[in-house]
């Protein structure tokens, strides 16, 4: 997959995961292979160089995986940097209103659509320094994918608006953040946060964009996709080292000759 967006009007709904703590590039390959559409490449929480992003990308360029990045703030050297080592997209955490998100866009698109600073024959244009450059900024406009998100009572309130700003292509609903931030922290059951989790949902499918979550269980997964969800975020690449692990060694453990 090398087209997020496509795909979704296709009627695909993809799932990937994070990758937040370990610097390993080949890492996009290892959840290529194993069948996922896409990672995020997490610089929020995450401690990763450009260095490494810019290995992470260059690689799940080369294995059908699209590579996004989760950016730390609304910040032009970090974006501009990002877009150009080649990622296919960004998620810009804690978008609280239209305002905020219209400068995610400003700082993602070429003119006329915003005032991404030109740069060429990068990982963008996989580095083919005879590339068009013409084509590859309307190619961007076109394909960059935009997620802002939602991950707080303000945000939910204000989502109509910020899903009207022309160049966001959709909300990642953040619910650890969002539980939080209602003083419910975990407790995903809660009705007022199931309601918050549902009306942001369907805002976004009623605008025609991408309705994204991230989740870490199969309940919330469900709930998700009934609410309206046509794009999953599933864990973290260290949660899935650490469950594997302790599944293994407690089989290995619990042999009969052990």
């Amino acid at each position: 997959m090398r087209d997020i967006k496509e795909a979704i009007k296709n009627g695909v709904k993809p799932v990937g995961t994070f990758i937040w703590d370990l610097p390993a590039a080949v890492l996009p390959k290892v959840f290529a292979n194993a069948g996922y559409d896409y990672v995020i490449l997490d610089n929020e929480h995450g401690c990763f160089s450009y260095e490494t992003l810019l290995n992470m990308v260059q690689i799940a360029r080369g294995s059908d995986i699209v590579a996004l990045i989760r950016v730390p703030k609304i910040d032009r050297e970090c974006i501009q940097r990002y877009w150009d080592m080649g990622a296919d997209g960004i998620i810009v955490p804690m978008v609280n209103t239209a305002e905020q998100a219209a400068e995610a866009v400003a700082l993602s698109k070429y003119a006329p659509m915003g005032r991404r600073g030109l740069a060429f024959q990068k990982g963008n244009m996989d580095y083919h320094v005879d590339g068009d450059p013409v084509a590859y900024m309307k190619y961007s406009n076109e394909k960059g994918l935009i997620l802002v998100q939602c991950e707080t009572v303000e945000s939910a309130k204000n989502i109509d608006s910020i899903l009207a700003v022309n160049g966001v292509d959709g909300i990642f609903f953040g619910p650890l953040d969002m539980s939080g931030d209602m003083g419910k922290f975990g407790r995903y059951g809660d009705a007022v946060f199931k309601d918050t989790a549902s009306r942001v949902m369907k805002a976004a499918r009623a605008a025609g964009k991408i309705a994204a979550a991230f989740v870490g269980d199969l309940d919330s997964a469900a709930d998700r996709l009934r609410e309206g969800a046509n794009m999953l975020a599933w864990g973290t690449e260290t949660a899935m080292l650490f469950n594997a692990a302790k599944r293994d060694v407690g089989s290995i453990r619990a042999l009969e000759d052990f």
